[in-house]
């Protein structure tokens, strides 16, 4: 991939892993749940809403970011394929309110969720393939899958969190 001045998108891969102690149809289930999702992708107390969360193939979810007096971010989730309790398919579209001097930014991502079974329980295994025009976006996905992994962890056996993760 060339980091030509005049490139107007780029396309990457980010994959996130997560080992926990569950097996993988209860991580399912928890995982498409929607009181667990509202809490991973829009928890109280943050500037995120859950507008609409159909979790099923075809379904749409929608997540809408609005902080107080500024722009905000709309996502859209299809969901094209959910094979329990291993695989979740969706496509997702962020559009980034920019503010009135600037164009909308578009982010646009196929997400595939594994849950792989281990041993101790199952292995999570987000990777998105993602196109932007931002090179700052490959960081943002990566820690948003992080985020979603920790909430999650934290919906399933709530305590205190280590630091450093």
């Amino acid at each position: 991939m060339s980091d030509a001045p005049d490139k107007t998108s780029r396309h990457f891969t980010v994959v996130v892993r997560r080992d926990i102690d569950r097996p993988p149809d209860a991580l399912f289930a928890a995982w498409t749940d929607p009181a667990v999702r509202r809490a991973v992708i829009a928890p109280e107390g943050s500037d995120w809403h859950l507008v609409e969360a159909d979790i099923r193939d075809g379904g749409v979810e929608v997540i809408q970011h609005r902080p107080a007096d500024q722009p905000g971010t709309t996502v859209t989730r299809r969901y094209a394929a959910l094979r329990p309790p291993r695989l979740i398919v969706a496509q997702s579209v962020s559009a980034i309110d920019t503010g009135p001097r600037s164009p909308h930014s578009v982010v646009a991502a196929q997400e595939l969720l594994l849950f792989k079974p281990t041993a101790a329980g199952a292995e999570l295994v987000a990777s998105s393939q993602v196109v932007s025009v931002q090179p700052n976006h490959v960081r943002a996905v990566e820690d948003a899958w992080n985020r979603k992994f920790d909430r999650f962890e934290d919906e399933l056996e709530p305590q205190p969190r280590e630091t450093g993760r």
